[in-house]
């Protein structure tokens, strides 16, 4: 069923089945387009299938430009529970008036020259609307969660346990299952960024934030890792907050998102580090799957390890969940002029090794 208003909400689900299964006050959340609308199409039946069929929780699909009547019934018929199409304001989906369009050009191009991939408008657009305005959407109103899914998402494994009542149960604000080094040159200014931020907002910082994820122990660099979004939930209020809507315009005016190209993902992770203590994310370590050339695979899902980015030590996992357990864990990333990256992780008085993990 596919609607324009807001779907109503329940704790609990089949409303003809003998079995209630329960659920929280979620809702699945895609960004889309016509150009893309079977990639799409394909990720909605992979949650269905693997984790949706029993809960049907419902679906909130948004476009930049409405979809046509014909799309809307492609997508939502593969749904058992509510679909609801919304559309994104313009405003929200341009280039912002203070950015200068002669400058993105030029650092584009300057890019390029040194051998980066070329980055389009739309998608440093869908990269500013992701990071900063999707839980603004007035159809996220009556909801406590979202999980955030991206056309190309593949779930390689049924999801057993529910993240949204995990995170309900839990308190926390943040879940995730794949967490990436990327190469610093992808994210330049990351630590200027961050030290400009606190010095202007002391007073939305926590004392019980944890720095020594977002910056190398030497304090002189950003840690280069980012948080998979892709798929990734996250309570709505928490992204509403004032704290994080002043941080999100900081950024929004610096501009490193169509200057530098940063991404959904670095903005995200470095707002989670800056306000949120990393107790506050939660690892999802059973949910497995995979984006372009970006993979999870955990144990329990039949997975090819050869393209898993904890097989290939592109993963900061092991870096996260250690660091509590390890205060003086040190990590280092080296990044060759092609951009492949390896994580080496070492404590004091061991010799440094790629992370075996």
């Amino acid at each position: 069923m596919s609607t324009d208003q807001d779907p109503t909400s329940s704790d609990t689900t089949g409303g003809d089945s003998a079995l209630q299964v329960k659920r929280a006050n979620g809702v699945f959340v895609i960004l889309t387009h016509e150009d893309e609308l079977q990639k799409a199409r394909e990720t909605v039946r992979q949650i269905e299938d693997r984790f949706n069929r029993d809960r049907n929780y419902p679906w909130i699909v948004l476009t930049p430009l409405p979809l046509t009547t014909r799309s809307r019934n492609l997508i939502s018929q593969l749904t058992k529970g509510t679909t609801t199409f919304g559309t994104i304001p313009h405003e929200q989906w341009r280039l912002p008036k203070w950015i200068e369009a002669a400058m993105v050009r030029n650092g584009d191009y300057a890019k390029m020259r040194l051998g980066m991939n070329k980055t389009s408008l739309l998608e440093r657009h869908r990269w500013r609307y992701m990071s900063g305005f999707l839980a603004q959407h007035k159809l996220l109103d009556q909801y406590e969660f979202f999980w955030r899914v991206d056309p190309g998402v593949c779930i390689l494994c049924d999801v057993e346990e529910d993240p949204m009542l995990m995170l309900k149960s839990s308190g926390q604000k943040f879940a995730w299952s794949l967490l990436s080094t990327v190469n610093e040159a992808s994210v330049p200014g990351a630590l200027s960024l961050i030290e400009r931020f606190k010095s202007t907002h002391p007073e939305l910082i926590p004392d019980s934030r944890d720095e020594a994820f977002l910056v190398r122990e030497a304090g002189d660099a950003f840690t280069a890792c980012t948080y998979g979004v892709e798929t990734s939930i996250a309570r709505v209020n928490f992204f509403r907050s004032p704290a994080y809507q002043a941080y999100f315009e900081y950024v929004d005016r610096q501009g490193p998102i169509y200057y530098h190209k940063w991404s959904d993902a670095a903005v995200t992770t470095i707002g989670l580090g800056l306000l949120a203590p990393r107790s506050d994310t939660l690892f999802l370590e059973h949910l497995g799957w995979s984006y372009g050339s970006i993979a999870y695979c955990p144990d329990r899902c039949p997975c090819n390890p050869q393209i898993n980015n904890m097989a290939l030590h592109l993963s900061c996992t092991p870096f996260w969940t250690e660091l509590a357990e390890s205060p003086e864990l040190k990590r280092r990333l080296e990044c060759n002029a092609d951009g492949k990256c390896i994580m080496y992780v070492s404590k004091p008085n061991l010799t440094t090794v790629p992370d075996p993990k």
